[in-house]
């Protein structure tokens, strides 16, 4: 048996695994978690928008549905990120694929940015959904590419780094969440469930 050289990791290689890893895995860790430290701030505002629309403060019960409509559209759109992936990969690819799925992103990200100025909540509810599609895509077809990029005998070690971002994408949001609950609650608005920092990253590849 005559075994094929093994071949060693390039610093190219590296950077497109990092690139890819901190501009998709990454955000998804990130924005499944970024929602909960700031929830009371959240909570406040669409309390506000409430009464500059209707003049009297909203429903207890109305606002726990809207809450719960905010943190569900994340894992809604996931799943609806997870089966668009397979038909995307297949037309266009794994790369454009996650070139794509920056619109949504972008998309996300205007729509948090517009919700303030024009006193919409129902803005960052739906910014929840395309972020979410935006990590089921990424969940989906990351893996693929690495595998895809990277040589056989370092397959599973690369693959294994969108799982680990993941994991790092979470932590820094209960950091960046832990940080600001010390320093000052006008901080929170900084931790809006905005997805443009992670994403920019993975523009470049």
């Amino acid at each position: 048996w005559s075994q094929q050289p093994q071949k060693r990791i390039s610093l190219p290689l590296v950077l497109v695994t990092l690139i890819s890893a901190f501009g998709s895995s990454v955000q998804y860790g990130y924005n499944a978690f970024v929602i909960f430290y700031p929830a009371k701030y959240i909570q406040n505002f669409y309390n506000e928008t409430y009464r500059f629309r209707n003049v009297i403060s909203i429903d207890h019960s109305l606002l726990k549905f809207q809450w719960g409509l905010t943190v569900a559209f994340f894992p809604f759109g996931g799943f609806c990120g997870t089966l668009l992936a397979g038909p995307l990969v297949d037309s266009i690819g794994r790369k454009a694929t996650l070139l794509v799925n920056n619109l949504l992103a972008i998309i996300a990200a205007a729509l948090v940015i517009a919700t303030k100025p024009r006193h919409a909540h129902e803005l960052l509810i739906c910014s929840r959904f395309f972020v979410g599609v935006c990590a089921g895509i990424a969940f989906s077809v990351v893996p693929l590419y690495l595998a895809e990029i990277a040589p056989q005998n370092l397959r599973g070690a690369l693959c294994t780094v969108a799982d680990l971002s993941i994991t790092f994408g979470s932590l820094l949001a209960e950091v960046i969440g832990f940080c600001e609950m010390l320093l000052a609650p006008s901080l929170h608005r900084t931790q809006d469930p905005h997805p443009s920092p992670p994403q920019t990253p993975r523009l470049p590849h």
